[in-house]
């Protein structure tokens, strides 16, 4: 067997390898993301449409010292 053959058998197994990889991965993406209907993920989002400028605004150097964090979930 010549250099070039196995440099080109090298390559496409390569090749082969990153294909693979790259499958599996988006396979598990989109098993990951299904939103079908499945138990709570626990994610709570919020839109809110105030000024940034007033969010800024509010939170001054003492309010943040003096702030509290959020009370966080106990996993069971």
């Amino acid at each position: 067997m010549g250099r070039s053959t196995r440099r080109a058998l090298a390559a496409v197994g390569i090749l082969t390898g990153v294909l693979v990889v790259g499958a599996l991965a988006g396979m598990a993406m989109a098993l990951a993301s299904d939103s079908g209907e499945s138990e709570d993920s626990g994610v709570i989002t919020h839109t809110t449409d105030e000024d940034p400028q007033d969010v800024l605004d509010y939170w001054t150097p003492e309010r943040i010292r003096d702030a509290e964090p959020a009370p966080m979930p106990n996993p069971d």
